[in-house]
């Protein structure tokens, strides 16, 4: 299984800061809460490695809670009570969970749906990855749907990175194509969700990572890339790079990556 990167520390905190409902003139319109405060957890759980926020609902990923199994993994939603506080709401895990899945290892939420990746899932082989999507039926978080890869292979880590707008949900398989890397698009129709669409960017190498991170807003798709190479030798230099796709056939608008000029320290950000 593809070991979870983690940092040394065995437990994060995540805190959540809420705007308090005051005038804008406030200096310091913000409260915090710490969830960990109310949550009993143990070492290497990795609670917070993903969180998520909609509204007064709060999606804390836990890929290394052994809740359904060792290293399943979880995700808890809390909900904000409105006197400052948060309730925890509902543990979620999938139907078929599996020891080491890694489930809750990427969380997005929008509206009443909540999509959670489990990169080490084993459906199409070791690591090959998976996406689930909850939906909130009025009293309580039901899971909907598994998404899986049309070409899902062993070490693609389909999962690793979600997001969700909408209708549409972007998985990131960084470790496609000796971590080339992919990403996948989803949209729900009559209620079943269906790939419209896989796209890998041209002219990347192994260790581009295409899909290591997504986000989505409307029909604006933005996937980086982490470890992009450029030259030849044994020197290479490695930056990180964003593409945007929009909805027309899905097609590349453009590419930005962070440079630095030789005589400043301050990146700044090109298209290609």
């Amino acid at each position: 299984m593809y070991p979870l990167r983690v940092p040394s520390i065995p437990l994060l905190v995540v805190a959540v800061i809420v705007m308090a409902q005051t005038t804008l003139a406030e200096l310091n319109p913000c409260t915090s809460t710490k969830i960990r405060d109310i949550w009993n957890g143990e070492e290497e759980d990795i609670f917070g490695f993903a969180v998520a926020v909609f509204g007064e609902t709060t999606v804390i990923g836990i890929p290394g809670d052994d809740l359904a199994g060792v290293r399943s993994g979880s995700v808890y939603v809390f909900w904000n009570d409105g006197l400052g506080g948060l309730v925890l709401q509902a543990i979620l895990y999938p139907p078929d969970t599996d020891d080491l899945d890694h489930f809750g290892y990427s969380v997005a939420i929008v509206d009443d749906v909540i999509v959670v990746g489990a990169p080490d899932d084993d459906d199409n082989g070791n690591s090959s990855g998976a996406a689930y999507v909850f939906r909130y039926s009025g009293s309580s978080w039901v899971f909907e749907d598994k998404l899986l890869p049309i070409a899902g292979e062993p070490q693609d880590m389909f999962g690793h990175s979600v997001a969700l707008s909408g209708d549409l949900v972007v998985v990131g398989e960084p470790q496609h194509g000796d971590n080339i890397g992919s990403i996948y698009i989803f949209r729900r129709f009559a209620g079943d969700w269906v790939t419209v669409g896989r796209f890998a960017a041209s002219g990347l190498d192994g260790a581009d990572r295409f899909g290591q991170s997504v986000a989505i807003s409307g029909t604006a798709v933005l996937i980086a890339m982490v470890m992009m190479t450029r030259g030849n030798g044994p020197v290479r230099r490695t930056h990180g790079t964003s593409r945007i796709q929009t909805e027309t056939a899905w097609a590349t608008a453009v590419i930005c990556a962070p440079i630095r000029r030789r005589d400043s320290s301050s990146p700044q950000m090109v298209a290609r």
